[in-house]
């Protein structure tokens, strides 16, 4: 269900976590390390994001806010879980198979309390922007002549893309629920796996 890339970029976020000996593992930790992963970086690029500000903000925000965990594990906060079990609600509800970093920039918008959303909002950037770049591959970089061609929708299709897709919300509940579980499943493996390292 998550991509390969996905999961190393799960990894590298407790990693990073883990290493600053921070108690929470944020939505802030989590689009750091999106930063990095090259999928996430084109959808960014494509709406003019400075990726540069967006680290520097993000790395002031972390080590000014994030408390350490006097020897706790770290944990993920429900913001930061919130956020992959919207990606994989929403890959799930469209009939898709594989969680992207894109997917998840895009649920992370939901978290609009959140300092990451912040950021984004500070740069102009849209939650309209990052989904009509990620289903529909349209940017809206300014600095690029291209702009919607055909096989190209406008923002109103999106919207009805939205709508069509949540219709299939309750057939596949079930569904959905199992694929949160393995979700979890693979966030606790990883937080057990590392945990052993910060006892020794």
């Amino acid at each position: 269900m998550l991509s390969k890339k996905l999961e190393i970029v799960l990894n590298d976020t407790f990693q990073h976590a883990k290493s600053k000996k921070h108690e929470f593992m944020t939505v802030e930790h989590l689009l750091l390390e999106l930063l990095d992963d090259d999928e996430t970086r084109d959808v960014l690029l494509s709406v003019d994001a400075k990726i540069d500000d967006l680290k520097s903000g993000l790395n002031e925000y972390i080590e000014s806010n994030v408390s350490q965990g006097d020897g706790k594990e770290t944990q993920p906060t429900l913001g930061f879980q919130r956020v992959l079990q919207r990606a994989v609600f929403h890959v799930q509800s469209s009939g898709r198979k594989e969680v992207t970093g894109g997917n998840v920039l895009i649920a992370i918008f939901s978290e609009q309390e959140s300092h990451a959303v912040y950021l984004l909002k500070q740069q102009g950037i849209t939650r309209l922007d990052v989904v009509n770049y990620v289903v529909h591959s349209v940017s809206t970089n300014r600095s690029s002549s291209a702009s919607y061609s055909s096989g190209t929708v406008a923002p109103d299709q999106v919207v009805e893309f939205e709508k069509s897709r949540l219709d299939n919300i309750e057939s596949k509940v079930d569904q959905l629920l199992s694929e949160l579980r393995e979700l979890s499943e693979k966030v606790q493996k990883i937080s057990d796996r590392l945990g052993p390292e910060e006892k020794s």
